[in-house]
């Protein structure tokens, strides 16, 4: 129940971004799982924050999964075996998020073949490799990508500037590298290994006669995993696997000034992150056709750096250094859990018990979570559903509730920031249309305790070296969202497509902030639609396209601004007062994405043509709202940046 699953040729085939295909925006398409800002990959499940997502490449979670602030993910579709999300129901063998589990497996590589593939697009390129090292045996697949906005815009400016004494030279990319490793030992061990690369690196360099300033944020992952399959017995068996996942972040500025002997110099620095080595354990027993077990355990070490500022400067011949650096945090993550899956003629079950613990500054925290998920089949082909889960989430991101920002950390709970936790009962019944197609409808509650937020007028991006103090900065509150889903689906054939619909509501309460009373949050979304469709228009040519309605997103706006006297230059210029949070909606959010692909066999393989357009009838959709006061009075104004933007790309298989 709750469970989605998308075949990886049917996200290849969808309208994209500036061509780049993006398995995080095809999951947008879902219902009951939102969008963020305009043209980002982030998710919103059920009610839930950005946080409250395990995102899983091959069993080890990645803690940024997006390129250039959100608007790519990290994941390579090409290299994609299949993609899933569960928000709902969740099996016992899940844990350490309250709202959904998204897994990306990633392909193994072909046995007996070699075989490739490459696309050039406007923003980047990709190429994927995959072939036998022993055949039978043991495969390999390598896929890199990378963006080259910095390539195409360095000559240009350099051009620009040929006869001026400054010089401004940018940078811009993106990068990552997907590696898989496969070998059978023999019917009863196999080894695999998995890795996975992705950085991001956007700065710029300025130069004039005395003057030097250098400035970049970079961010990025690493993912590992090692995995030892075990048939110990024709109806048992067992799973280990050892994974390393690290997520850093650093944002370098310096800048220095020479003249003769005269030489000034200021640098900072500031970086966080978080880095986990996990073990994970698991035995399956499959006693008949109508009952299996699943049980086992997992230990994970997290190693935390939530915001490390440091400056150094150099005045009139006077250094000084100032660390503002919070010591590194640490922390073990434990579970047990076992899961039953039973069938007693039209009734199937799943039922479990996950038992977690975590350890952190001499703190002791545990939950135990049940799970149960049944389906009763009526005649008709008709099957009723409903599932109850408890969750529990040990590890925090401090957020500004927008775009996902340098400043953005990863917090452990402590002795006085205690674990988000949640309930979630659903209901829902399912049928099987003349064969091919799927109609589902699903009604559900969820609860979340224990939620952070920063305090009113508090934010790591204001002021970061109160990233020392950030347990001060932030308060605890709850949540709680409700609503239906309607989903019609056909995944295979000539013709393939969806349409989803989801009625919610979402709101958030803390005592520190809008007077105690209860507010909606920022991505509350009374409606939301999706109508995607694919079709093979002949042998060469298909096509595809999605349009997508949304209410607008709740937004602070001020009642009262009191400007600031004259003489003052504060960096608001005046004090805002605001009755209510969220106060004011933004239109409502609309667009249409189409895409027309042609193909054409070689010998040695097949090309194609990619040709489309995001936002085709280029709908300003706002993406913030400004406010200004003139002899008329204040007004708002709401600011789109994305409107129509065509793409094509050019690719190749072998």
């Amino acid at each position: 129940m709750s469970r989605n699953e998308v075949p990886v040729e049917q996200i290849r085939k969808l309208p994209a971004l500036l061509g780049e295909t993006d398995v995080l925006k095809t999951l947008q398409l879902m219902p009951g799982v939102q969008s963020g800002a305009e043209g980002t990959s982030g998710i919103f499940v059920r009610g839930g924050s950005i946080d409250q997502n395990l995102i899983l490449v091959d069993e080890v979670p990645i803690y940024n999964p997006t390129h250039v602030l959100g608007i790519f993910s990290s994941f390579n579709s090409d290299a994609i075996k299949s993609v899933s999300i569960t928000k709902g129901g969740f099996p016992a063998r899940y844990g350490g998020r309250l709202s959904s589990v998204v897994e990306v497996i990633m392909r193994d590589g072909h046995l007996n073949e070699f075989h490739g593939s490459g696309q050039i697009g406007l923003v980047s390129s990709k190429l994927l490799f995959e072939g036998p090292i022993v055949p039978e045996k043991s495969s390999f697949l390598v896929s890199v990508r990378r963006s080259y906005i910095d390539i195409i815009g360095r000559p240009i400016a350099k051009l620009a500037q040929k006869d001026m004494k400054e010089k401004v030279v940018p940078t811009a990319y993106f990068h990552d590298l997907t590696a898989k490793a496969n070998h059978r030992f023999n019917k009863k061990h196999r080894l695999l290994f998995s890795g996975y690369y992705g950085a991001d690196n956007y700065g710029v360099k300025y130069r004039d006669v005395t003057n030097e300033t250098d400035a970049y944020v970079k961010w990025g992952n690493y993912l590992g995993s090692l995995n030892w399959n075990h048939r110990m017995a024709p109806k048992l068996f067992a799973n280990t696997t050892l994974t390393y996942t690290r997520y850093r972040l650093n944002n370098d500025i310096g800048y220095s000034y020479t003249d003769g002997e005269d030489r000034e110099f200021l640098n900072s620095l500031y970086y966080s992150g978080i880095t986990d080595l996990g073990f994970k354990y698991s035995l399956d027993y499959a006693p008949g056709n109508r009952h299996s077990l699943k049980m086992g355990m997992e230990w994970t070490h997290h190693t935390y750096s939530p915001g490390a500022l440091t400056y150094r400067y150099e005045l009139d011949g006077e250094k000084d250094d100032q660390d503002y650096s919070q010591y590194h945090l640490k922390s073990m993550e434990g579970a047990f859990y076992v899961e039953d899956d039973m069938e007693f003629g039209r009734l199937k079950m799943n039922a479990g018990l996950h038992y977690s613990q975590f350890f952190t500054e001499g703190e002791f925290h545990h939950s135990l979570q049940p799970r149960l998920s049944m389906r009763y089949k009526l005649p008709g082909n008709w099957a009723l559903k409903a599932s109850y889960a408890r969750m529990a989430q040990y590890v925090n991101l401090l957020t500004s509730e927008a775009l996902s920002l340098p400043t953005d950390l990863w917090v452990p709970s402590t002795s006085s920031i205690r674990p988000q936790t949640s309930w979630q009962g659903a209901i829902g019944a399912a049928k099987t249309l003349w064969g091919d197609y799927e109609l589902s409808i699903e009604g559900y509650y969820k609860e979340m305790n224990h939620v952070l937020s920063y305090k009113p007028g508090v934010s790591f991006i204001i002021d970061p070296v109160s990233a020392s103090d950030w347990q001060e900065k932030i308060t605890e509150g709850r949540g709680w969202s409700y609503g239906a889903e309607f989903l019609f689906q056909k995944k295979f054939g000539r013709t393939t497509g969806w349409v989803a619909y989801t009625l919610s509501w979402n709101n958030r309460q803390f005592d520190e902030i809008n007077k105690g009373e209860v507010f909606p949050f920022k991505y509350d979304r009374r409606h939301d639609i999706s109508v995607v469709l694919s079709h093979d228009l002949s042998d060469k040519w298909s096509f595809s396209g999605a349009w997508i309605y949304g209410t607008g997103n709740a937004y602070s706006i001020p009642d009262t601004h009191f400007p600031a006297p004259d003489g003052y230059f504060g960096v608001y210029g005046g004090y805002s007062v605001y009755s209510d949070k969220n106060n004011y909606r933004m239109s409502d959010y609309h667009r249409l994405d189409v895409s027309f692909k042609r193909t054409k066999e070689k010998k040695w393989g097949e090309t194609f043509w990619t040709f489309g357009a995001y936002n085709t009838y280029s709908r300003m959709n706002p993406f913030f709202v400004t406010m200004s006061e003139d002899f008329y009075g204040r007004r708002l104004k709401e600011v789109a940046i994305l409107p129509v933007i065509p793409y094509f790309s050019w690719g190749f298989k072998f």
